[in-house]
């Protein structure tokens, strides 16, 4: 039968492990041969023991997530992983679920990450951001709502362990702003996104040396009038670095441990 897989997601565990976890439609198209309804489509998952010569059996996590938004992955312990995905709950609600995975195809637990309320029949092509704290070991969550509760970009934090979410903050009100991401290096939190000021993009950067309890201003680390892709991050031992393609600068890598740069005088030609 043929189907759609898309917005993979790889991620190597501390032991070795490689998982891979992808939205899949392969459900949908099942449900449509006989004539039932489906929404959305559904996450899979599949792991390599030898550095991805082979996988297992595609594992299915849930049911009803959303077609079109990436897959956040964090580490579980050694051999786990814990995804952050948008699900679509109670019919038409899009908001985020979280779920720690084994390698044998267990699901540990899974729990409603987001509670903003979008009513939407439809994809935002908006997914979430995540990494684990290595000082509580509870989750940082970053990612765009337009919900009945919550509009524009949010940060919160998740705890597997008491199943619930705190210390929800907005982060960006403004039209246009999207596509959070967040890295931490050395106890410090960086979240970057793109935001739109009506005549040109802002790349704004915050940070959090509290474990996310409280945030600095916002930094503008650059500013275009022309296309330009969704910011990431890449994080080494030695720094963090922001991964950014703009028609105007081209593509850019550059570490932003020091917010004072200016993008647009790095560009990696």
């Amino acid at each position: 039968m043929f189907t759609g897989h898309r917005f993979e997601s790889l991620f190597q565990t501390e032991s070795g492990l490689l998982y891979l976890s992808w939205v899949d439609k392969r459900d949908l198209e099942a449900h449509i041969e006989r004539e039932e309804d489906y929404s959305g489509a559904a996450i899979y998952y599949a792991v390599s023991t030898d550095q991805g010569a082979t996988f297992s059996a595609n594992y299915r996590v849930a049911d009803n997530s959303c077609e079109c938004c990436r897959i956040a992955i964090s580490p579980r312990g050694p051999d786990n992983i814990a995804i952050l995905w948008r699900q679509i709950f109670c019919v038409t609600t899009r908001d985020h679920a979280i779920a720690v995975l084994t390698p044998d195809g267990q699901m540990m637990e899974m729990g409603r990450a987001s509670y903003d309320e979008w009513q939407i029949n439809a994809c935002p092509h908006h997914g979430p951001s995540m990494v684990q704290s290595s000082i509580s070991g509870d989750y940082h969550m970053s990612w765009f709502t337009n919900g009945d509760l919550h509009q524009g970009i949010y940060y919160g934090r998740y705890s597997v362990d008491t199943a619930s979410s705190t210390d929800v903050y907005q982060v960006d009100s403004s039209a246009g702003a999207g596509h959070p991401y967040l890295a931490e290096l050395d106890e410090q939190l960086y979240l970057v996104w793109k935001s739109f000021d009506g005549q040109q993009s802002l790349l704004q950067l915050i940070t959090s040396t509290d474990d996310g309890s409280s945030w600095s201003d916002p930094v503008t680390l650059s500013t275009t009038g022309q296309a330009s892709d969704h910011p990431m991050i890449v994080t080494t031992p030695s720094g963090i670095f922001l991964s950014w393609h703009t028609e105007e600068y081209g593509y850019v890598f550059q570490e932003i441990t020091d917010s004072s740069i200016n993008l647009s005088d790095n560009r990696a030609d």
